[in-house]
This record gives C-alpha cells, structure tokens and sequence, in this order.
C-alpha cells in the first residue's frame, strides 16, 4: 500500500470516528443492555449471540467483571481466597453450594466457569429438559470440578483445566418427578432423555470453550466435560 493510500484510509478512519462515537451513545440510550457489548453481562437476560460470547470473552480478563455477572445468577457461592493441593495452588476461586437446580455437592471453580454454569442452567439444561422432556430438572450430578491432575488422568503432559478447577464434569440430571437421566446409561439411546442429553451437550458449546460427550472418546462415556480454558472443542 502507497503512503498516500495509507494516509487516505487513516482520514476516512479518523472521518468516522465521530459517527461511530454518535451511533454508540444512541445505541445506549435507546437499546436494551443485552444488545450492547460494552453493557454488563446479566445472566437474567436472554443471550443475544453474538453479544453475548462476546462478554463471555471478557469474563476470563476482567474479574470485576465477572465477580458482577455472577452476583446476578441464582447461585449461593462462597470466596475462597487460596486452595493449596501439590503443585495446583488456586487463588481467588469461589465454592459454589447451591442453586436452583440443586447440585449433588458444592464444587471449586473460578469465576467464569461459575458464570458459565449458572448461564448452563438457565439458557440450556431448563430448555432442553422442558422441550425433549416436558419437565425441568431440580438437580445436576457432577463427579466433580478440582482436581490436580493431567489431561485425561496421564502421568505426564499438559495439565488438564480441573487442575485449575476451570472445568467440571457432569454425570446426570434428576428430574422434577424424580426420574434421573444419565450420560452413561441414556447417552447411546434414541428415546427423548437421549435428545435431551444431546441438545444439552449442543446448547452447552455456545458458552463452555470446551465441551466434551460420549461421542469424543471413552474416557466421557460417563459424563459431559465443560470448561473455560484456553482451547476449543466441542464433540
């Protein structure tokens, strides 16, 4: 590019600025926060894709930011200030005890995983349960979030995100009639709890970074892995 291209564009950048500054007040002024970047995440919104990953990014640089998205979600959490476990020292998780649904037990994760599971329950476990099940679920097992441990439970490699309790595995969902549908036995099947499981998984890859089934490998025959971490997947 000729210097006088790249000064022409750098006034026509320049020559914008104004209108998008205009554009961007207008639009607070008038649009509802969902639909603005720059808003806070509230999880009692509905997700506005692409918005909303959008402010799932920042959850995992800005902890004020965070610490505000979670403090709108039904769930009780507790700070922890540090975990110290052989060579996995956290810092600044939060224990997560109970919810609407209730979990099996509480569990460490950072904050964008809490956020991410409080917006799980909200945006896709209760839909998918209510569409494929014609109920909702009043309970979510999980075998659990922390633990200090590389990928897959190997000797050596990369630590695996439970070591940073910025993952969680979840085994079943009990339902309001008491009912339990379960990733190891209702996975394979072709009935509605298997739809539910899928759509769950699915629904799942739009705020997890990773999410991992049955379909992945044999070591998630028994449950859906999620987690905040720095690579993509979803299987």
């Amino acid at each position: 590019m000729s210097r006088l291209a790249r000064l022409l564009k750098t006034l026509a950048l320049l020559a914008m600025l104004p209108v998008a500054v205009y554009a961007g007040y207008w639009a607070s002024q008038f649009a509802p926060p969902r639909f603005l970047p720059w808003a806070p995440l509230d999880i009692a919104d509905l997700p506005v894709y692409p918005i909303t990953a959008m402010k799932l990014e920042r959850l995992q640089w800005d902890r004020r930011y965070c610490e505000a998205a979670l403090a709108t979600a039904s769930l009780r959490v507790t700070p922890v200030a540090e975990i110290e476990s052989k060579g996995c020292d956290l810092h600044d998780v939060i224990r997560v005890e109970s919810g609407y649904p209730a979990f099996n037990a509480s569990f460490i994760a950072t904050c964008p995983l809490s956020v991410g599971m409080a917006m799980f329950i909200r945006d896709v476990v209760q839909p998918a349960a209510s569409r494929d099940l014609h109920s909702d679920v009043v309970e979510i097992d999980h075998l659990g979030s922390f633990a200090c441990r590389n990928i897959v439970g190997g000797h050596s490699g990369r630590l695996s995100e439970h070591a940073a309790a910025n993952a969680i595995d979840v085994a079943g969902f009990v339902l309001r009639d008491g009912q339990r549908v379960t990733v190891e036995r209702d996975w394979r099947g072709g009935g509605n709890k298997a739809q539910f499981l899928r759509d769950v998984r699915d629904g799942s890859c739009g705020i997890f970074h990773v999410v991992l089934s049955p379909d992945f490998n044999a070591a998630h025959r028994t449950h859906l892995h999620l987690d905040m971490g720095a690579y993509r997947m979803c299987r």
